[in-house]
């Protein structure tokens, strides 16, 4: 009989603590969203040094070295190839519209023909759970197109309205380095 008893005061706390240890983690996260709004979004884009916003997805990455073929004269038993200059893709990022206008504005100074203040550099950082895990550079970036998804009134599943810009760039780089403390949540 001790021994039953002492099982259900023990019991007893242990329902406790989980009750106190599930609260404890979703004030967490709770705190969480609030403290960081980019927390759902794995790529976060940052222009000229300060991480503007987060996004839902980004375009592929690419570049293509175009090759120039041509024949030596009197060695003409196969072709030369030289490289002939590198071209890089546009990229196309997309997020949920906000009241952040950063975007709109750097594509009104496009079309007002400000190109010199319009070209600029930034990072795209990629994140898994919450943490770094690595950084891509582009250099010489100016938005050639701005989407905002059709409005529709009528539509019945809470649909989310997408931004979408499509930035020009000179090229891109990956980061060598991303600091390791990221990893672990410690930087």
């Amino acid at each position: 009989m001790i021994v039953a008893h002492a099982l259900s005061g023990n019991t007893a706390a242990l329902k406790k603590n989980a009750k106190m240890t599930a609260l404890s983690s979703a004030k967490n996260i709770a705190s969480d969203l609030l403290s960081d709004p980019f927390i759902n979004y794995r790529y976060r884009i940052e222009i000229e040094g300060m991480e503007m916003m987060g996004f839902s997805k980004v375009s592929e990455f690419s570049n293509e070295t175009e090759v120039k073929t041509f024949k030596e004269g009197g060695l003409n038993n196969h072709n030369h190839k030289l490289n002939d200059g590198t071209s890089y893709a546009n990229i196309t990022f997309e997020h949920g519209l906000s009241l952040d206008n950063t975007l709109y504005q750097w594509r009104q100074e496009v079309i007002n023909g400000n190109m010199l203040e319009a070209l600029r550099s930034g990072a795209i950082k990629v994140y898994a759970q919450n943490h770094l895990t690595s950084i891509w550079h582009f250099h010489g970036a100016w938005p050639s197109k701005l989407v905002v998804s059709g409005l529709d009134a009528g539509t019945t599943n809470n649909e989310v309205i997408v931004e979408s810009v499509e930035l020009v760039i000179e090229r891109f780089e990956r980061s060598t380095s991303v600091d390791p403390l990221s990893f672990v949540g410690l930087s």
